[in-house]
Order: structure tokens, then sequence, then C-alpha cells
């Protein structure tokens, strides 16, 4: 699927005459452990044509997760498709590197650095309020239910 969307994407810039935009957004929600987490995001992309009403973007963003009274810092990185501008998938990763201090047997301090990386696949409706599902396959909660709100901002067309 990820391979088909990529090919799309590349032969619409061949092919047709997009209209490219930039898209802030902040997101609220809570997880199925109960962990409330905070996302800020930019999202760059393309409207392949006036006709169709197919929306194709790449979202940079990162989540904070409130989990036994500190913040958990993700970074997440998605390739998404939007229907007339309301309905939309996407795929991802969220990711994070964790440094770990501790004393090993013999006394010793030890740090050792942990990357974390996960697959991430949501679901929004809505247009400037979008409510939003995300499937993340972590040990800290699999299922994200959030309300975001983004500010699509058109800033010109783009020619071969």
């Amino acid at each position: 699927m990820k391979k088909y969307i990529l090919i799309t994407s590349f032969l619409t810039f061949i092919y047709a005459d997009p209209l490219l935009y930039l898209s802030p957004g902040l997101q609220i929600g809570i997880n199925s452990t109960g962990n409330f987490f905070l996302s800020s995001q930019i999202t760059i992309g393309i409207m392949p044509f006036e006709e169709v009403p197919i929306i194709l973007g790449t979202t940079l963003g990162r989540r904070y997760y409130y989990n036994q009274g500190k913040f958990d810092s993700y970074r997440y990185l998605d390739g998404q498709i939007c229907l007339a501008g309301i309905l939309g998938f996407g795929f991802g990763t969220m990711n994070r590197s964790v440094s770990i201090t501790y004393y090993d047997d013999s006394g010793t301090l030890q740090q050792e650095l942990i990357k974390e990386k996960y697959a991430k696949y949501k679901f929004w409706t809505g247009a400037f309020g979008l409510l939003s599902y995300d499937y993340i396959n972590s040990p800290s909660g699999k299922h994200n239910f959030g309300l975001m709100g983004v500010v699509p901002i058109p800033f010109g067309e783009f020619d071969f």
C-alpha cells in the first residue's frame, strides 16, 4: 500500500499542475491506557488536480504523553491521503531515543541509549476541526483518540 501511494504521488508531480499547501496543527487527546497527550505538527502537501478531491501530504510532528507525572516526547512522520478535504488516512512511524542510566552488577554507572520505533496508522474526519484516531503499535497504549485543529494555507502552484 505504501509503495502505491508513493508511486501515485510521484506521477502526480509529473502529470499534474498541483496546488501546494502548508498546514500547521495542534491535537489534544487520550489513549487506551488513560494517558493524556498533546501533539503539534506541520503538514506539507499537494492538491494534484482541481477536478479530483484527493489531497496528498507528509506530516512531521511531536507528541507529548502525560505519563506518571511527566511528559514522554515522541517524534512522528506520516504520509497521508485525504478525500474531499474531510476524510483521511495516514501511515508512518512514531519514535524516540531514551537515555537510561543504571548501575551494573559490579557497581559501575552505565548509560544506555534505547531507540524506540513504532508503526503508526491514523484516521480522521473533519475540515478545520478534526476527530482523529491513531493506532500505534506501542506498549504505552495502542489506541489514541483526539481532537485536532488545522489551518491549511495554500502557497502556490508547482509547475514543471
